[in-house]
């Protein structure tokens, strides 16, 4: 056998060899993959490099799905305001959200750890295909907004005294937001300021009705508190605070938050009246949510007026300082 045809003979070997060791690994890096497909079961991980920042890591339902800040601030954006609100409106809302990541990674209990859960911040979240499907034909012209909301407001926060704060927000007051230390106390509750927000008055959900049977309105009282009127006097008595929330409602000895009375009854919000009509309770509800921080209906109007987004949340929250991330 001559040079040449062992050569041959030997690059058509090797050949089979590094076919046959690419199958291998071929396989060896699917077989995980196709186990876990099947059982339902997968965790997808976006590979970011140390250079990056603060991650965010989201529960599927299926797996984690880990999300560079801003990615998972336009996804959390889009389903806690309205997309019809003004651009003013949505960056406000994009800065609270971005201090509320900020917040939790401040105070995470591991000080090396860049990923943060969404749990923790009790927000929700929507991937592209879910704001796709969830806007359909409007789809291109909200998902703009949402985006430069994020990108115009890069890296802005709410401190106060260098310290990243706890900001809240809903959707419409029953006429003022209320003040954070009659709900929180004092060191919870500080930045939280009562501010008027009357055009809310005028807004098409601002009064709801909820109507429930006597009996059962009582049955639900006594199962949750443990009270038992045994054929007596049913009184309930109503502490409000400063803006008119219930704090919280007496019922024979037993004391329920204003909040945990709204969850009991599903009730828009804590700002109510309570009356009986023959056989029935109705109870009456001004705004919608709990009535803390940023209202975005009234910081709507205000975007509508000329406002920008720095002086809206200056509006919500005076005292707090508007700064950038480093």
């Amino acid at each position: 056998m001559d040079y040449r045809e062992r050569e041959r003979i030997e690059r058509t070997v090797r050949k089979r060899r590094l076919h046959t060791l690419l199958t291998v690994l071929f396989f060896m890096f699917m077989v995980p993959y196709v186990i876990s497909l099947f059982a339902g079961q997968y965790r997808e991980r976006a590979v970011l490099s140390s250079t990056d920042g603060l991650l965010i890591s989201y529960d599927t339902g299926k797996g984690s799905l880990i999300l560079p800040l801003d990615e998972y601030l336009q996804g959390a954006l889009a389903v806690s305001i309205p997309a019809e609100c003004e651009e003013e409106a949505l960056r406000s809302q994009a800065v609270i959200l971005r201090t509320l990541c900020y917040y939790i990674y401040e105070n995470r209990e591991n000080v090396e750890d860049r990923v943060i859960l969404a749990e923790a911040l009790g927000q929700d979240y929507r991937n592209s295909s879910q704001r796709r499907e969830m806007w359909g034909d409007s789809f291109e012209e909200k998902e703009e907004k949402m985006k430069k909301a994020v990108e115009s407001t890069d890296g802005m926060v709410l401190t106060m005294e260098g310290k990243v704060m706890e900001p809240a927000y809903f959707w419409l007051s029953g006429g003022n937001t209320r003040d954070g230390s009659e709900v929180l106390g004092e060191e919870r509750g500080v930045g939280f300021v009562s501010v008027p927000c009357d055009r809310d008055r005028e807004a098409e959900d601002y009064l709801q009705k909820t109507e429930i049977n006597l009996s059962e309105f009582f049955q639900i009282l006594e199962d949750y508190t443990g009270a038992d009127a045994d054929g007596g006097e049913q009184k309930i008595t109503l502490l409000r605070d400063s803006a008119g929330y219930v704090l919280k409602v007496q019922y024979l000895n037993e004391e329920i938050s204003g909040e945990k009375f709204r969850e009991l009854f599903s009730l828009p919000s804590s700002c109510f009246e309570i009356e009986t009509m023959g056989r029935n309770v109705v109870i009456t509800t001004r705004g919608v949510g709990h009535g803390l921080g940023y209202d975005q209906y009234y910081g709507n109007y205000l975007a509508q007026n000329g406002n920008d987004y720095v002086e809206i949340l200056n509006y919500f929250f005076p005292d707090f300082v508007i700064e950038k991330m480093e």
